[in-house]
């Protein structure tokens, strides 16, 4: 059973994740966004909506802040007017995909300006191992932070609700660094008993956890390694029978734009706020930056061969022409 009473924090009549994600939100619609808050919120107010403990409230206002464009869910895929991206995309649907397609980012930083690669432990593995950790940021300017790990199932069984807790930041010197939380779930592959999760990996998936410093002048150079307790359900799980597949993508200077296309047998709901996860990638591969697509819709959900839109603006001065995407709900 999931222990939600370390969530359970309100300020002002509203959840702390509520207050997060609207502060996040409000300043991703600025250039040089509050990366790190965005995605930590958001991340784990999916978890807490599939049980149903925060979702009213937060809907309640994350509503009036409006969306840049109105998605089609449900609709047949609509062709881009340029030559359609180049897509490797993953064989059973239910986890990341890697996508290809137009260039993101001003191209004014290096790589080695906007991440660095950090140590990382894990306590307590039970058949997971964390495969690369790093410090990303959009600009070498920015103050904001996320950390992401690589996680790898190396020999568990399926398993869902997986959980970084005791997450420790440190610096050169040992010092611990502040954390918005110090535990954030998994972002792997859909898996579900009564509810669909995202926070499952089965035996050679892998998946990424999100960690979000309390950012300011000189973390980035001083973050040094993490480590974390990890735990999950015992409980069992299936795949759902919809799998939304990240198929292309198209960018411009602050803007982008993805179609993914159900390719399950089954109807997938869209819950009213759809946030899907996305992390750019170097020509090698590696993490360059991470954010959130958007997609608003109200009771939709998309049929077998319906398309869906999601979107997000976003600041990056590096450059990235691959991006990883989760297509959770």
């Amino acid at each position: 059973m999931l222990d939600l009473a370390p969530h359970a924090a309100w300020s002002g009549g509203l959840p702390l994740t509520c207050a997060h994600e609207i502060a996040a939100r409000q300043k991703l619609r600025s250039r040089g966004a509050a990366r790190s808050l965005s995605l930590h919120a958001m991340r784990n107010l999916h978890v807490f909506a599939l049980y149903g403990v925060l979702a009213t409230a937060c809907r309640t206002v994350v509503e009036e802040v409006p969306a840049e464009s109105e998605p089609v869910a449900g609709s047949a895929a609509p062709e881009p007017a340029r030559e359609e991206a180049a897509v490797s995309s993953r064989a059973d649907g239910f986890g990341w995909s890697e996508l290809r397609g137009d260039k993101i980012g001003t191209g004014e930083s290096t790589p080695a300006e906007l991440r660095k690669v950090l140590k990382v432990q894990v306590n307590d593995s039970a058949g997971y191992s964390a495969t690369r950790a790093f410090v990303l940021r959009s600009s070498p300017t920015s103050e904001y932070l996320s950390v992401l790990v690589e996680l790898k199932n190396e020999s568990a069984p399926f398993q869902c609700y997986v959980q970084a807790e005791q997450i420790q930041l440190r610096t050169t010197s040992g010092e611990l660094i502040p954390l918005q939380r110090d535990s954030t779930y998994l972002a792997g592959s859909l898996g579900q008993s009564d509810l669909v999760t995202d926070t499952c990996l089965a035996e050679g998936e892998t998946g990424y956890l999100s960690i979000s410093p309390m950012s300011g002048a000189g973390a980035f150079d001083a973050l040094a390694d993490v480590d974390f307790v990890l735990s999950a359900s015992a409980g069992r799980f299936e795949r759902p029978d919809y799998m939304l597949v990240p198929k292309r993508y198209i960018a411009d200077d602050d803007h982008i734009q993805l179609t993914l296309v159900n390719e399950g047998r089954a109807k997938a709901p869209i819950d009213d706020i759809t946030l899907i996860q996305y992390v750019l990638l170097d020509g090698e591969g590696l993490p360059l930056d991470t954010g959130f697509l958007e997609a608003s819709t109200i009771g939709a959900s998309v049929a077998p061969g319906g398309a869906l839109m999601a979107d997000d603006s976003y600041y990056f001065t590096g450059v990235s022409e691959r991006m990883k995407v989760l297509a959770s709900y």
